[in-house]
């Protein structure tokens, strides 16, 4: 048999209940209309700032040899209109466009900037034709005609052809560059000269005149040529040119008037 103060305690226990459940059903109730006016507020802001906002910055990343003005300006265009008008898919569609431009890829970030990644192609050596010259690549292909706006590396192969067709030779070509790039190791070039097919002059830095066949030189020839590059060098007044792409010897060509 219960007594009276366990009765009456019983009852308060029942009607503190009821209102615990109030209480967290108000406080419910409070967050989630602050959290909704939270939410109008800031989406509202949102809109709003993306409907006035004007570009102001384009920040370019990735480039070496165009300029990140010339890069806004050929994808971008004119600056301070609405952020909105600008379509990130033109913009990369006017930068792909751009011949030395391999890949890109452009974002908006709001309130008032543009972000533009760009993967230059990597040009290898530039080939003079008569008063022109081209950029290429490793590959032997022609990125853009030459200008004085590129940013190119301090170092890079130049070759001279006069005959347009060796231009179109791509194998010609890459063999070259290719061969270029063994023989700067050993000893300096300033330029090289594609005589034909299967004769280049090689003009180096230290006043040689080298004769190579850049398809069938054997990796032997190299080998020999810088054992006895000394003793050129000690030669080279009297020499016209010495051709290395043999496998035992080279051929000397000398001077006229020179005695041997």
């Amino acid at each position: 048999m219960l007594d009276y103060k366990q009765i009456n305690s019983d009852d308060k226990k029942r009607k503190k209940l009821p209102d615990k459940i109030v209480e967290m059903a108000k406080f419910l109730f409070i967050g989630s209309f602050v959290a909704s006016i939270l939410f109008i507020c800031i989406y509202g802001y949102n809109q709003f700032t993306h409907k006035f906002s004007i570009l102001k910055n384009v920040y370019v990343n990735g480039n070496s040899v165009l300029s990140a003005r010339y890069l806004a300006s050929v994808g971008i265009g004119k600056f301070y209109k609405q952020l909105s008008s600008y379509k990130e898919s033109k913009i990369y569609s006017n930068l792909i466009s751009i011949p030395w431009i391999e890949k890109a890829s452009v974002a908006k970030i709001y309130p008032d900037s543009i972000i533009i990644n760009v993967v230059e192609k990597k040009p290898k050596a530039i080939i003079y034709l008569n008063k022109k010259a081209f950029i290429l690549d490793r590959d032997g292909n022609i990125i853009s005609d030459y200008s004085n706006n590129l940013r190119l590396p301090s170092r890079i192969e130049r070759i001279y052809v006069n005959n347009k067709s060796f231009l179109s030779n791509k194998k010609l070509i890459k063999s070259v560059i290719g061969f270029y790039e063994k023989l700067d190791k050993i000893a300096k070039i300033n330029y090289i000269e594609i005589v034909s097919d299967s004769y280049q002059i090689a003009y180096l830095e230290n006043g040689l005149k080298v004769g190579i066949n850049s398809f069938g030189c054997p990796s032997v020839a190299l080998i020999n040529f810088k054992r006895k590059l000394p003793y050129l060098l000690s030669v080279k007044n009297r020499l016209e040119s010495v051709s290395i792409c043999f496998s035992n010897k080279f051929v000397l060509k000398w001077k006229k008037g020179v005695k041997k």
